[in-house]
């Protein structure tokens, strides 16, 4: 029995080592993955997004130009109505293709929206973030109409708002 033991050694420090590095170029390469996809610019099925603009709709945006990428943050509301849920999304629509394209949109939690509107309501779920790699468009950024495919609280509607990227916005 004693000789059966000294046999098993264990393994060298090298090939821990070696698994340690493929492990960890293993979960580099898959959060690269799953970065590219959560930036990933999807089309917009507009079949889902058919009802009217809700009243009371308000939305102001601000753009921030890199060289490669934009960037919008800003709030969509409908004032006077909580936010049970959300589900909305930053849109770009290019006229002469009718393409719309559904950007990577995150919620981001903004308080100083309600200083915005007195009403008793919180708004603060309203804020944005919304990121557009360049590559993923067409055409020039100038083309692109914003738009809001506003799903917040069970609306359903693809809202137009007449402003193009590189203009002003609100």
């Amino acid at each position: 029995m004693s000789a059966r033991l000294s046999e098993s050694r264990p393994a060298p420090l090298r090939l821990y080592i070696l698994f340690g590095i493929v492990l960890a170029i293993a979960l580099l390469g898959f959060c690269l993955l799953l970065r590219a996809d959560v930036r990933r610019v999807r089309p917009l099925d507009t079949t889902l997004w058919s009802q009217e603009e809700p009243a009371n709709f308000v939305w102001d945006c601000t753009e921030t130009v890199g060289s490669d990428y934009r960037t919008l943050e800003g709030y969509a509301l409908v004032k006077g109505e909580r936010f049970e849920s959300v589900n909305n999304f930053a849109v770009l629509y290019h006229k002469s293709t009718n393409e719309y394209l559904r950007l990577p949109t995150v919620m981001v939690r903004r308080s100083e929206i309600n200083q915005l509107f007195s009403d008793g309501i919180n708004y603060e779920c309203a804020g944005f973030y919304a990121y557009i790699p360049l590559r993923a468009l067409e055409d020039s950024p100038e083309q692109y109409e914003l738009c809001f495919a506003y799903g917040a609280n069970g609306h359903k509607s693809l809202i137009h708002t007449g402003q193009y990227l590189g203009g002003e916005f609100s």
